[in-house]
């Protein structure tokens, strides 16, 4: 009977009870040393083409001048965004428009004609810090000139900053002005 006693003392004392509390957190431990560091991943696709490094002026009224070889008429005006770097890897574009009103816009350089002869070629230079828009011998009657006949006509520069050395192949015809204004994400 003893060993019977002892069996239910111990059955008594083997039987769990209710969970207690929750304990105190432990104290933070040191922290561990780096891990090894993984793989490289896999190249993504090749993204398009950035356009938000393009540049591009106002609208600028030509203010034309004979040059001191009276045939030629030209209008130099300060272009600062025509950098060293620009000169270097970019790209310049000039579009010439016959006055602020007109919505006919032509890439330099460009053919005029008079009765349907050509009388001159406007076209631009650039360099460091300026643009240059003239045309040469004029074919028109007194030999007159842009100054004469579009005395309000306007230019735009549109500058594309270079980055990669070599041929860049821009799916827009720089001749379309409104294409490259919606391509650049440029305001006509």
């Amino acid at each position: 009977m003893v060993i019977l006693t002892m069996a239910s003392s111990l059955s008594l004392l083997s039987c769990e009870g209710p969970e207690g509390p929750a304990g105190l957190d432990g104290l933070e431990g040191a922290q561990g040393l780096q891990g090894a560091t993984g793989a490289q991943g896999p190249a993504g696709p090749a993204g398009t083409s950035g356009t938000s490094n393009v540049i591009y002026s106002p609208w600028i009224t030509n203010v034309w001048e004979k040059v001191p070889n009276p045939l030629f008429v030209q209008h130099t005006f300060a272009a600062p965004l025509i950098t060293q770097a620009v000169l270097d890897k970019g790209g310049v574009l000039v579009y010439f428009k016959e006055s602020a009103d007109s919505n006919f816009i032509k890439i330099l350089p460009s053919a005029f004609y008079l009765n349907g002869e050509l009388i001159f070629t406007i076209d631009s230079f650039f360099e460091l810090g300026k643009l240059t828009v003239f045309h040469g011998i004029s074919k028109a009657p007194n030999g007159e000139g842009i100054e004469t006949f579009r005395p309000d006509s306007q230019t735009r520069y549109i500058i594309i900053p270079g980055g990669v050395a070599g041929r860049v192949k821009y799916p827009v015809d720089f001749n379309n002005y409104e294409e490259v204004c919606s391509y650049f994400g440029i305001k006509p």
